[in-house]
């Protein structure tokens, strides 16, 4: 299933294909394998916020 195209999107796929990856060795590491790979998506989606200039309170946001 694709929805529209965003700045967000690549970023997005990447982050899904990472915790679609991360796989440990019992439910717990699993887990935070998973999230690493989800903060790290939404580093690189802040990073794309910056680059589109947003207004203060979403930059105050993405910082």
């Amino acid at each position: 299933m694709s929805g529209p195209q965003t700045p967000y999107t690549a970023s997005e796929q990447q982050m899904h294909q990472a915790m679609m990856q991360a796989h440990g060795a019992d439910p717990q590491e699993t887990f935070a394998l998973k999230m690493i790979e989800h903060h790290r998506g939404a580093i690189a989606m802040s990073e794309v916020l910056m680059r589109q200039d947003p207004d203060p309170e979403l930059r105050q946001m993405g910082d």
